[in-house]
């Protein structure tokens, strides 16, 4: 099962918006589990990899993301 409101996580992590990122977890704690919602946040994670969001990338690290995922062609996008 997915987390449901992946887009929107997403997209605040492409903004940079770490309040929206934070709010959103927040609100939503009970809707899944703490391994969904980390593998839920790896697509997150590369999205602000991809833009150099440094505070999104620390922010998803001290919640306890693994960084060294890989996304589908193998690639490791830690930074």
């Amino acid at each position: 099962m997915e987390f449901p409101y992946i887009e929107q996580l997403c997209e605040q992590s492409k903004k940079g918006d770490l309040e929206s990122i934070r709010r959103l977890l927040y609100e939503h704690r009970k809707d899944f589990d703490e391994g969904h919602i980390k593998e839920a946040m790896k697509k997150a994670l590369f999205v602000a990899s991809e833009f150099g969001l440094l505070e999104i990338l620390w922010f998803f690290v001290n919640y306890g993301v693994n960084v060294t995922v890989r996304d589908k062609d193998g690639v490791n996008n830690q930074t």
